[in-house]
C-alpha cells in the first residue's frame, strides 16, 4: 500500500499557546505541522522542510510576514516551490491587508480566529490547481458556428431579461459556460 504524504503546514507565531492548539487541531485533521517562533527559524525551515503553506503572524520577534514573503521570492530554492503564505494578525487595518496581498500573501486571517475556519482555509488553499480539460478545437463550418452563436446569444438574452438577481444571473451564465467547455473551478 502506498504511503500517503500529508500536506506540510508551518506555523510561524510567537504566541506559543495559540500556535500549539492550532497545530494540534490541524495535525488531528490530517496535516503535518511544525511550529517556529521567529522569522529566522521560519526561513530556515522553509528551505529545509518545504511546507506547502506557511501560517505566519504579521509581527514576529525578528521580522514580519512581509519579510518571509520577500524571502520566498528572492531565494532561488524557494522561488519555484508550490508554497503559499497566509498572514495572521490581530491588526485588521486596510493598509495591512492590502500590503499583504500586494506582497504575495494568499490569504489574511484576523485574530482571534476559530480553528475550524483555519482548517477550511487550509483545505481551500491546498486544492490542486486544475484547469480546463484539454479542449479539442473542432473545425466548425460556417453554419455550425452561426448556429452555436445564435444558441449562446439566446441563452444570454434569456438570462438578461429574467427577474432574478444579478448574482443569480451571473451564476447561471457562468455555470452554462463551464458546462459547455467542461470547466472546473
Amino acid at each position: 500500500m502506498a504511503k500517503i504524504e500529508r500536506v506540510k503546514i508551518l506555523i510561524a507565531d510567537d504566541d506559543n499557546q495559540q500556535s500549539r492548539n492550532l497545530a494540534s487541531y490541524i495535525t488531528d485533521h490530517g496535516f503535518e505541522c511544525r511550529l517556529v517562533q521567529s522569522g529566522a527559524e521560519a526561513k530556515a525551515l522553509m528551505k529545509q522542510w518545504k511546507p506547502r503553506i506557511i501560517l505566519a503572524d504579521l509581527m514576529l520577534p525578528d521580522g514580519n510576514a512581509y519579510s518571509l514573503l520577500d524571502h520566498m521570492k528572492e531565494d532561488d530554492s524557494l522561488r519555484h516551490q508550490l508554497m503559499h503564505l497566509i498572514v495572521m494578525s490581530g491588526h485588521n487595518s486596510q493598509f495591512n491587508v492590502k500590503q499583504a496581498f500586494e506582497k504575495g500573501a494568499k490569504d489574511y486571517i484576523v485574530k482571534p480566529f476559530k480553528k475550524e475556519n483555519i482548517l477550511n482555509r487550509l483545505i481551500f488553499h491546498c486544492r490542486s490547481s486544475r484547469s480546463l480539460s484539454d479542449l479539442k478545437v473542432k473545425e466548425y463550418s460556417k453554419t455550425d458556428e452561426a448556429s452555436l452563436m445564435l444558441h449562446l446569444t439566446d441563452l444570454v438574452l434569456r438570462q438578461a431579461i429574467s427577474v432574478e438577481s444579478v448574482q443569480e444571473k451571473l451564476f447561471k451564465l457562468t455555470r452554462m459556460v463551464s458546462m459547455k467547455v467542461d470547466g472546473v473551478r
